[in-house]
């Protein structure tokens, strides 16, 4: 993967300057290789974090292949996203960790997470949290890159329309 591009991409896209932090978290390759477990918030369950999906420079892409059935359908990724999460980028996409007999929903549809991550670059430790359809809400996940990594729950959740009761657990395996 070629980091520095993606990173243009990352700010030609959503029209920001990325902080030293989020740049270092790729370069040094910090990003985990291991399922995040969500355990004690809104969106539950094991999903396999991918941090180099092609789709999160992509509004339309990243909706259309999370099974976020139109832009509408958790607010209009594309015209909005600025106004509503500016401060926020996509970081990682979620692929729900199912078994064999378990890979469709009860509709027979793919069991999408419908669900990403997205780092604040506004602050320089890149706050993380989980970006839902439902709503669409921001749900808190750590106060920093280097917290999420190590799987420390927020201690003072941001506030604001937009957001919603942050993570109390969640762990790597």
């Amino acid at each position: 993967m070629d980091w520095n591009k993606r990173f243009s991409e990352i700010e030609a896209a959503f029209e920001v300057e990325l902080p030293d932090r989020f740049r270092q978290f790729f370069l040094a390759n910090q990003a985990p290789s291991k399922v995040l477990v969500l355990e004690n918030g809104y969106v539950r369950g094991p999903y396999q974090v991918n941090f180099d999906d092609p789709d999160l420079v992509d509004l339309h892409s990243l909706a259309e292949n999370n099974g976020i059935d139109s832009l509408e359908d958790g607010g209009d990724l594309d015209g909005d996203w600025q106004d509503l999460f500016g401060d926020y980028v996509p970081l990682a996409t979620l692929a729900k960790v199912v078994d064999d007999e378990d890979q469709d929903d009860d509709d027979g549809e793919p069991a999408y997470a419908k669900s990403f991550l997205v780092a604040d670059i506004s602050k320089p430790t890149c706050p993380v949290a989980l970006w839902d359809y439902d709503g669409p809400y921001i749900y808190p996940l750590a106060d920093s890159l280097d917290a999420f990594l190590a799987a420390e729950p927020p201690t003072s959740p941001r506030t604001g329309e937009w957001h919603s009761a942050p993570y109390k657990e969640y762990r790597w395996q």
